[in-house]
């Protein structure tokens, strides 16, 4: 099976989207069977600050996700923490863990590592994954870019902006009051 399974029951509309990642995740990290990915809402969930984000089963190897409330790309940040997981528990490294109740990441040494591993290695992925895409499709809305600019132009251009506004030389035109009335012929009075 080359593709994940997705059970969305949620609101958020990113089916596309993971299939994409979980493709590129198995591609870079070789894992050998993609795991099902579950997207909830959860109201409840959603209003505790520390609420839960997510989680991955190594048993079923499926991986839960927690969307109410959250950016779609906050929830792919999550899914490829998650797929570390995923591979961590294909190699094995996450059998015979040691304790793994509340505080399991500052307790247990080797479950430290298995989430820094999941950090690095899934905020890396999503990077990388999120670059390629928009490469693939530069558009304003996925903020590609066609110039580059160079230190010295940005260097430049922050320089002018904070002089120009400390020397009261910047202002809105459309702000003037001069502009918001109507102009009328001045008077030959007025014109003395």
């Amino acid at each position: 099976m080359n593709s994940c399974q997705i059970h969305n029951d949620s609101n958020m509309q990113i089916d596309d989207e993971i299939h994409s990642l979980v493709g590129f995740a198995k591609e870079r990290f070789k894992f050998q069977k993609p795991p099902s990915i579950f997207l909830k809402d959860d109201a409840e969930n959603s209003e505790k600050i520390l609420g839960k984000t997510g989680y991955y089963d190594p048993e079923s190897f499926e991986i839960h996700i927690y969307t109410t409330g959250r950016h779609p790309k906050d929830v792919l940040r999550s899914i490829a923490h998650e797929l570390v997981h995923h591979l961590q528990n294909e190699k094995g490294d996450l059998t015979n863990s040691g304790h793994l109740g509340a505080g399991y990441a500052q307790q247990n040494p080797k479950m430290r590592e298995m989430e820094r591993q999941a950090y690095e290695e899934g905020n890396l992925c999503l990077r990388d994954w999120e670059d390629l895409e928009k490469q693939k499709d530069p558009t304003i809305y996925k903020e590609g870019r066609s110039h580059q600019m160079s230190i010295k132009e940005w260097k430049n251009n922050e320089l002018s902006d904070l002089l120009t506004n400390k020397w009261g030389f910047k202002m809105d035109l459309d702000n003037l009051e001069e502009s918001k009335k109507e102009t009328k012929p001045k008077t030959e009075k007025q014109k003395k």
